[in-house]
């Protein structure tokens, strides 16, 4: 199911720390795929064992370049049905995405640290699409599993929309820099190119500073009538400065009367205090209309 999580461990880090991380693959997929911000001294190791990794694999002269795996070790498999040895088992960590603006380029598999998985585990935005509005805010990182929500309404809307239960999904991500618009901007660019803009609006708030030149060139490659100069999207602007979820959760309240609409928060405490104190006077306010807000929440 969507936004659950799984806890994961890597021996040659450390055997007994299982560390759990969100989803942001979508249940329709085949793969599970995680993003992981760098935030301590297991991330870090984490980073340092994938970069050593594709290093020592650059050097190696026996890989073949279409398989990534070494000849020797290819021929060993195919010819022998005796127990691989531990040093033999190989894991793929494709999908492990590192954040922080580090990005490691995936070493072959043969290469890469093995990763013990346990879960999946349950997680408040499972409960999404029993929403037919559903409003989507993600802070920071905690934009994680909305990603997998996200993922799943593109499958959804694509290859079975009779199926779907969502009539109008409001997504805000608000975050500090651009630099972290760049995790899920392949995601954000598919859905932007899709006929659901009726389905679908998307938000994107940078909250920090923007540095003069970066100011220069978003103001000098901003084309009106064309991609946003920041996140690529044609249908979907750039607001600058926090939301105003006051405003927010007045406009899509008073336009749904008699619904029942989902609120998925994941991301700092404070933002999740906020919404929780917004999303409790508009219940107030809207309850002649039959309106209610029901708040689901994720904190890290």
């Amino acid at each position: 199911m969507v936004g659950q999580y799984v806890y994961l461990c890597v021996p040659s880090i450390a055997w007994f720390q299982w560390h759990p991380f969100t989803l942001t693959s979508a249940p329709e997929e085949d793969e599970l795929s995680v993003h992981i911000w760098i935030g301590g001294d297991w991330t870090q190791k984490l980073v340092d064992m994938f970069q050593q990794n594709a290093v020592s694999a650059r050097h190696q002269s026996n890989i073949d370049p279409y398989n990534h795996r070494p000849q020797q070790q290819q021929r060993q498999r195919s010819d022998s049905n005796r127990p691989l040895m531990p040093e033999e088992i190989t894991r793929s960590a494709r999908n492990v995405i590192l954040g922080n603006n580090k990005q490691v380029r995936p070493a072959p598999v043969g290469y890469m640290p093995m990763i013990m998985v346990d879960g999946p585990y349950g997680a408040p935005t499972q409960h999404v699409f029993d929403y037919s509005t559903i409003v989507l805010v993600g802070g920071g990182i905690g934009v994680t599993p909305m990603c997998s929500v996200l993922k799943s309404l593109y499958y959804q809307l694509t290859i079975a929309p009779h199926l779907c239960n969502a009539r109008k999904v409001h997504f805000l991500w608000v975050c500090r820099d651009v630099q972290a618009l760049v995790w899920f901007q392949d995601l954000l660019a598919a859905l932007d190119e899709e006929d659901i803009g009726s389905i679908l609006e998307i938000r994107t708030y940078l909250t920090g500073e923007l540095p003069i030149d970066q100011i220069r060139n978003i103001a000098l490659y901003q084309d009106p009538n064309g991609r946003d100069a920041v996140t690529g999207l044609y249908r979907s602007p750039t607001y600058y400065g926090r939301p105003n979820f006051d405003r927010i959760f007045e406009d899509i309240g008073t336009r749904n009367p008699e619904t029942d609409i989902g609120v998925f928060v994941c991301g700092p405490k404070s933002m999740s205090q906020s919404i929780r104190g917004i999303k409790e006077k508009w219940n107030r306010v809207l309850k002649p209309n039959k309106t209610k807000f029901v708040l689901h929440e994720e904190k890290f």
